[in-house]
C-alpha cells in the first residue's frame, strides 16, 4: 500500500488523464487489489489442500474378542482431532481476508478525501465535483473498491473449490466435511471487515479540502450484505449442485 500512498501524495502534480484512460494510480490500485485477492486465495488453497492431507487411525481391541479390531479414519475437518490441527491455519487465513478488506476500505477513505485529477463532470444544468475515489471506481466499473475486492474474491473461491472437488480424493472429502465451517468463517470475516471502523477519522491524512485526516466511509447494510453474498456465494457455487 506504500506505493499507492506515494502516488496519492504526488497526485496534485499529475495531469488529468485523457479520454478516460487509466492513469498509473488507477493501474496500481487495481493491481494492489488483485494482489490482495491472489494472496488470500493462495493461503486458503494451502489450508484446503491440507484438510484431507492427513488421516488419523485408531485401533481398539474388544475385551470379549481380543483378536478383533475396529479402525476409524478421520479426514480433514470431519473429525474433532484434525479440526483442531487445521484450525490455526484456517483462522489465520480468514483473519487475513478481514484485514485486507479493512485495508481496502481505509484506502477508499483516503481516496475520497482527495480531489479527482478529472475534477468536474459538467452537464447542461450542474457541475459535480468528483473525488479520486469516485473517479477510479467509475473507471473500474464498480460501485466501490470493497465491492471489487469481494466480487473478485468470490469468483476466485468458486474456481478454487471447484478444482479441489473435481480432483477428488482426500482433499475433496476434507473440503466437503469443512464446507459449512469455512462458509460461516468467510461470512463472519466479511461482515466484520465491512463493519469495523465505519466513519472513523484517521489522523495524519491531508485531503484536497485541507483536512487533517480522512473518514472511512459508512457502509450501508445493503453493501455489507452484497459483499457477504458474493464471497459466500462463490464458496458455495464451487461445490456445484452436490
Amino acid at each position: 500500500m506504500g506505493a499507492i500512498l506515494v502516488l496519492l501524495q504526488q497526485s496534485s502534480q499529475l495531469q488529468a488523464p485523457k479520454d478516460k484512460e487509466p492513469t498509473l494510480l488507477e493501474q496500481t490500485i487495481k493491481t494492489y487489489i488483485t494482489t490482495l485477492v491472489t494472496t488470500s486465495l493462495s493461503a486458503l488453497s494451502r489450508v484446503l489442500a491440507g484438510l484431507g492431507g492427513s488421516t488419523t487411525t485408531s485401533t481398539t481391541t474388544s475385551s470379549s474378542t481380543p483378536s478383533s479390531t475396529s479402525t476409524t479414519t478421520a479426514i480433514g475437518l470431519g473429525s474433532e482431532d484434525t479440526a483442531a490441527d487445521s484450525s490455526p491455519a484456517l483462522t489465520r487465513s480468514l483473519a487475513e481476508i478481514e484485514h485486507k478488506l479493512s485495508l481496502v476500505l481505509l484506502m477508499e477513505g483516503y481516496l475520497d478525501s482527495l480531489d479527482s485529477l478529472d475534477p468536474t463532470t459538467t452537464t447542461t444544468t450542474t457541475t459535480t465535483t468528483q473525488t479520486q475515489l469516485t473517479h477510479i471506481t467509475s473507471l473500474l466499473d464498480t460501485p466501490s473498491l470493497a465491492t471489487h475486492f469481494t466480487r473478485s474474491l468470490g469468483e476466485g473461491l468458486e474456481t478454487l473449490v471447484r478444482n479441489v472437488v473435481m480432483r477428488g480424493g482426500a482433499p475433496a472429502r476434507g473440503v466437503r466435511a469443512g464446507r459449512e465451517r469455512v462458509r460461516e468463517g468467510l461470512r463472519g470475516v466479511v461482515e466484520r471487515g465491512f463493519s469495523g471502523g465505519g466513519g472513523k477519522k484517521v489522523a495524519g491524512g491531508s485531503g484536497g479540502s485541507g483536512a487533517s485526516g480522512y473518514v472511512r466511509r459508512e457502509i450501508s447494510r445493503g453493501e455489507r450484505e452484497a459483499g457477504v453474498a458474493m464471497v459466500v456465494g462463490g464458496w458455495e457455487r464451487g461445490f456445484g449442485r452436490g
